[in-house]
């Protein structure tokens, strides 16, 4: 289920405009994704107390992320060797973090695995860049309309979606901020976004982060060429490039798009060829 909504709302975040079908189906995943958690959480054992060597696990891993910004378990758990029970390994601490995490203020990151400490003035992070790529491999897009508008868009929903939102937008000093949309007419639930659209914000964005990006980098460096072409027909092919790519986990709407433009996928690869 969780990985079922997860997908629904990454095809999503894709898309230019959000129509009602577009905005229901948000709606649905976010609450298939809540159920999902929920679920995880009644199958662990809940327990009225933790073990010393526990409590000593969170105080590190809260010490760790307030003095150096988002980390990944696994780098956590590497930080811990010699200091921390020999039995912690990356699965029982990202446990540890999702039953009691919230009580020491330590939150997920954007970047799947990763986590973030909650400090007096926002979440605290020391390297933007790394941040920023993460929450846009996770929970973005970077994509051209079909009028030729390149734009790259953060999505987060909720109170701590805002928080995300808002320090990405004040750390990275460009950008839109469009905070507590409504998600649908009929949710409470509050939809934030940082958009960059100008060709400025989307140079300084995509060049900042395109060393970190894991999953969209041809995305990028597709964008950040095309922002400053003039060949109308090499435009045209960086489109293409861009948008297959971005379905290109959908067949259907991948086929879709390849019968529409009367290509193959071998033909679209070659477009990346020269960034």
């Amino acid at each position: 289920m969780f990985l079922k909504a997860t997908s629904v709302l990454s095809m999503l975040n894709e898309m230019d405009d959000w129509g009602t079908d577009e905005q229901e189906n948000w709606v649905d995943a976010m609450q298939m994704r809540k159920d999902a958690q929920k679920m995880w959480k009644k199958t662990l054992h809940q327990i009225d107390s933790i073990s010393k060597a526990d409590q000593n696990t969170l105080q590190f891993i809260s010490n760790e992320l307030e003095k150096d910004g988002s980390l990944g378990s696994r780098e956590l758990v590497r930080r811990g060797i010699g200091v921390l029970n020999k039995s912690v390994t990356p699965s029982k601490m990202s446990m540890l973090i999702k039953m009691y995490g919230e009580e020491m203020d330590i939150y997920n990151a954007p970047t799947r695995g990763s986590f973030v400490k909650m400090g007096t003035h926002g979440l605290i992070i020391k390297d933007i860049w790394a941040y920023a790529a993460g929450f846009l491999d996770a929970d973005g897009s970077i994509y051209i309309s079909e009028r030729g508008e390149p734009r790259a868009t953060f999505v987060a929903t909720g109170d701590r979606g805002r928080i995300q939102c808002e320090n990405l937008h004040k750390s990275l000093e460009c950008g839109r901020l469009l905070v507590n949309q409504k998600v649908h007419k009929n949710s409470n639930r509050s939809l934030h976004r940082v958009v960059f659209q100008s060709k400025n914000d989307l140079r300084k964005l995509l060049t900042g982060i395109l060393p970190h990006l894991q999953m969209k980098s041809l995305q990028a460096k597709a964008v950040l060429t095309y922002i400053d072409l003039k060949d109308k027909m090499r435009k045209d092919e960086l489109y293409k490039l861009v948008t297959f790519n971005n379905w290109k986990d959908d067949k259907k709407k991948a086929d879709n798009l390849l019968s529409k433009w009367g290509l193959d996928a071998d033909t679209i690869g070659g477009y990346a060829e020269e960034l």
